[in-house]
């Protein structure tokens, strides 16, 4: 933390001009989000998400197809059946 204040990294990051990020800032913002005052470790989902890198900007990670969540670790509404590929969506049966 002291680090990340001492370097102003906080005010990088919420900055509306992005500039190329110092090394020093760099290596905590794709584990930062927007509502902490803190870094966070992304901790994506391994099954759910595309990598284990989370966005720069709020510290999602990139989910698959019909996944949600910050971490990548739930099926979207109206799916079903988590896995590798991703979640199936349900169909309606009239």
């Amino acid at each position: 933390m002291e680090e990340f204040t001492h370097y102003r990294c906080k005010e990088a990051q919420l900055n509306v001009e992005k500039e190329e990020m110092s090394k020093e800032c760099a290596k905590f913002i794709c584990n930062i989000g927007v509502h902490n005052e803190y870094a966070l470790p992304c901790e994506c989902n391994p099954t759910g998400s595309v990598s284990a890198i989370c966005d720069w900007m709020g510290g999602n990670c990139q989910c698959k197809a019909n996944i949600v969540g910050k971490k990548c670790d739930e099926c979207a509404p109206s799916t079903y059946g988590f896995g590798p590929s991703g979640c199936i969506r349900k169909t309606k049966f009239t």
